[in-house]
């Protein structure tokens, strides 16, 4: 049996990839709940998954497949005996609630935009709206909404307090070291050039 193009090109075009995404964030008392729901097109083969372990956080698997499950220094990868298709994960994350860990695919996005819908539920009061990853919207008072390209490998939602003016200090921190930087180097130059 000879590979020509002919044979080839079907196997090369049909690609597996995400067809769609839903991942929804409920949060709860001093948790929260993920349960993302992936689709894969063609699903000829197994699927991969690898989810990060963040610092002060714990996370308790609720609805999993039968899968085999890896726990690495940083990451729990899922992997599949078999194809799906339609992959279901369900954990609960207790902890540092400020950045959310979401299970990535090892296959790529498809090429529909904005087929990854994520969703976040009964957000803190003192989340702020305009420091999230990705860029949440507002779809109605306990709800928050994105259409996304690719799936992120966490989500983070900063709330007002005391984690909050850190990350701000360390942000004005840097606008400051980078500045004096600048001035110095151009206090430098002109003393080399001049002289």
């Amino acid at each position: 049996m000879s590979l020509t193009l002919a044979t080839l090109l079907p196997t090369l075009v049909a690609t597996t990839q995400l067809d769609s995404a839903d991942i929804n964030i409920d949060f709860a008392d001093h948790h929260v709940v993920v349960t993302t729901r992936y689709h894969v097109a063609p699903n000829d083969e197994t699927a991969r998954f690898v989810l990060m372990r963040l610092p002060d956080q714990e996370v308790a698997w609720s609805a999993v497949p039968a899968v085999v499950i890896d726990s690495t220094d940083g990451l729990y990868e899922v992997r599949f005996g078999n194809a799906l298709g339609t992959y279901t994960f369900s954990y609960r994350v207790t902890g540092r609630l400020a950045r959310i860990p979401v299970m990535v695919p090892s296959v790529p996005s498809g090429s529909q935009s904005r087929s990854i819908r994520l969703t976040v539920r009964d957000p803190p009061a003192q989340l702020r709206l305009t420091d999230t990853f990705p860029r949440l919207t507002i779809k109605d008072q306990n709800e928050l909404q994105a259409a996304l390209d690719n799936v992120p490998s966490f989500v983070r939602l900063p709330v007002v307090g005391a984690s909050a003016s850190t990350n701000r200090m360390a942000d004005a921190s840097v606008v400051v070291l980078i500045a004096f930087a600048s001035i110095w180097w151009l206090v430098r130059h002109r003393r080399t050039t001049q002289a």
